[in-house]
């Protein structure tokens, strides 16, 4: 019995996805660390921001907000929003510990951004 062996599969990408690939590796630091283990994953990702309209550098540029991790991403996502879009949040407010910042998120936030996996925030189009 002879044993078989597949052959490499390079994966090719276009000149837009191979710029877009090299901004997120510089411009995230390790943000997208875990989508650039195997080719398989940045052709995932390409995917993921393509189903979000997301095709080249500058889309993606416009569009990506940021990165949490944690517990509750899109609460942290939804405070940290509140407090550097709104002059009248402030955190020294006393009733500043009381807002439920998943709630924010689910009913006012949410409606504007898109993510992946919950934790990488993109505005909408």
């Amino acid at each position: 019995m002879t044993a078989t062996t597949t052959p490499n599969v390079n994966t090719v990408f276009t000149k837009d996805q191979e710029e877009m690939l090299d901004y997120i590796a510089d411009y995230t630091a390790n943000a997208f660390a875990e989508y650039f283990d195997e080719p398989e994953d940045e052709e995932r990702l390409l995917d993921e921001l393509s189903d979000l309209g997301i095709e080249n550098k500058e889309q993606f540029e416009d569009r990506y907000q940021g990165h949490f991790d944690g517990w509750h991403p899109c609460a942290d996502f939804a405070e940290q929003l509140m407090v550097d879009c709104c002059d009248y949040i402030s955190t020294d407010h006393p009733l500043y510990n009381f807002i439920d910042w998943q709630d924010v998120w689910d009913c006012l936030v949410r409606f504007d951004y898109d993510t992946i996996n919950d934790n990488f925030f993109f505005a909408n189009a």
